[in-house]
């Protein structure tokens, strides 16, 4: 592995929310949050009523950020 590569690899430094479906084994990622600091690492999440509040500190600041999740479309037999 390049030294570098870590670097580059989907999620570090800035972590990216996703969704994975167990039924289907179907992951989405939706990207990182944001590109506005060098690193976001989320410790802390809640998901209330299509909202995903995560918390972090790693960019200096503490921060909770809230994230509207796209609703998924199932088929229910």
């Amino acid at each position: 592995m390049a030294a570098n590569s870590a670097a580059t690899a989907p999620g570090f430094p800035l972590m990216h929310v996703a969704r994975y479906d167990p039924t289907t084994g179907k992951t989405e990622d939706f990207g990182p949050v944001t590109d506005r600091y060098d690193q976001v690492y989320f410790h802390g999440s809640a998901y209330v009523d299509g909202t995903l509040f995560l918390a972090e500190t790693d960019s200096g600041v503490a921060t909770l950020w809230e994230v509207k999740v796209p609703s998924a479309v199932r088929e229910i037999a």
